[in-house]
């Protein structure tokens, strides 16, 4: 989650939430760390 926090746009103004606009990153980032822990039948 580096990644989103070195972005300011990233960032809302508060300093600790992202934002809509680093959503999609955030989606593809934690696909692939989960996908091996997930069990595919």
């Amino acid at each position: 989650m580096e990644q989103v926090y070195l972005k300011p746009q990233w960032m809302q103004q508060d300093g600790i939430h992202p934002s809509p606009a680093a959503q999609p990153f955030i989606a593809k980032l934690m696909t692939k760390a989960l996908a091996p822990l997930v069990k595919h039948e």
